[in-house]
Parts: C-alpha cells; structure tokens; sequence
C-alpha cells in the first residue's frame, strides 16, 4: 500500500510542476504578447520551453534510476543480512565468516 501511495504522490508531485511550468508560459507569453515584442523572442522562449521540459524529463528519468539502483543495492544487503542470520542461527562460525567478508566487500563497492 505504501508503494500505492508514493507513486500516487509522484504523479501529483509531476502534475504540479508541469502546472506551474504552464503558468510561467501562460504569464510570460502574455507579457509577450502585450508588449508586442519581436517574432523572434517568441521563438526563443518557446524553444527555451521545450528544451526545459525536455531537460526536466531527462533529470527526472535519472533520478528514477538512482532510485532504483539504491533500491537494489539496498535489497542485496539485506538478503546478505538475513544470509548471516541463518548463519548464525546454524552457529557454523567458517561459514559466519565467509558471509560477513562478502558482506564487507559488497559494502565497499
């Protein structure tokens, strides 16, 4: 459930910058538009537009991976974790340490 509800956050989180992306673009152009500026600075804010939102989904796919690399690393050391347990729990002390040094070399990569 919590999975649920983060994702739900991430899409309005999402939402609301694309939001106050489309105001700024709503505010400025409109002063563009009153101003009666050049055709050419209409091109540039619409072309800077859409390369700041082809940017903002560039960082936003990265941050996506980062997380999920975390995520992974994060599930590794715990299944290493429970492997040392088990371990303990078979007081076999060889093995204990076989599993504590892989454990202390995965953590220092």
């Amino acid at each position: 459930m919590t999975n649920l509800t983060d994702e739900l956050n991430t899409i309005k989180t999402n939402n609301f910058k694309y939001l106050l992306i489309l105001i700024y673009f709503i505010v400025v152009y409109s002063a563009f538009l009153y101003h009666d500026v050049s055709i050419y600075y209409h091109v540039i804010f619409i072309v800077g537009l859409v390369v700041l939102v082809i940017f903002y989904e560039k960082i936003e796919r990265e941050l996506a991976s980062v997380k999920m690399r975390n995520f992974y690393i994060k599930a590794k050391l715990q299944y290493k974790i429970d492997e040392l347990e088990v371990s303990i729990n078979k007081n076999n002390s060889e093995f204990n340490k076989k599993i504590l040094q892989n454990i202390l070399e995965e953590i220092e990569v």
